[in-house]
């Protein structure tokens, strides 16, 4: 997060969104907003693993494939669906606890609000599924089989991420 700095005369809104500062005004609406915004890490992008990072999106159709077959398989050295679906969960939850009964806009790439959006799916159906991503083990290969029933459920939830599919720059009400 050390790109996530203040600065006078720009406002920073997270990380590498910079608002040019034109008027006095500007600078007040900045300091009011300054208060409200939050950049926590937890929210960044999936990782894909060196065999992916910065390559082409061409590529995605293969980690989305592994995906719904296997959500808790992470690309190698990367994160699964699962991992950012834990990720994201207790960012949640602290946010949460913290902003109890107030709305709370989450901005952050593609891929993760899409597994964002497959949790909260799932934690709308059953209020257990948090608690139940966050225990999520998968024992000897990522292998759906392998996983308990609870897990089970988790995984098939976690696999249909891609039905939250956004279009670039999209707005979206989700609770």
């Amino acid at each position: 997060m050390e790109s996530c700095i203040r600065m006078i005369g720009d406002i920073e809104l997270g990380c590498n969104v910079t608002v040019p500062v034109k008027s006095k005004q500007d600078m007040k609406t900045g300091w009011l907003i300054e208060g409200l915004l939050q950049a926590v890490l937890g929210l960044r992008e999936r990782y894909f693993g060196p065999s992916y990072e910065l390559l082409s999106h061409d590529k995605y159709a293969d980690i989305w494939s592994v995906d719904e077959a296997h959500p808790c398989m992470a690309p190698e050295g990367g994160e699964s669906v699962a991992d950012v679906a834990s990720r994201f969960s207790a960012v949640l939850l602290s946010a949460e606890t913290q902003f109890h009964g107030s709305a709370i806009l989450i901005v952050s790439h593609g891929d993760p609000l899409q597994i964002f959006q497959a949790v909260l799916s799932g934690a709308k159906e059953n209020m257990s599924f948090l608690d139940d991503l966050t225990n999520l083990k998968v024992k000897d290969t990522d292998d759906l089989t392998n996983l308990e029933v609870k897990d089970t459920m988790v995984a098939s939830i976690l696999s249909q991420h891609r039905k939250f599919a956004l279009i670039t720059g999209e707005l979206r009400r989700v609770v």
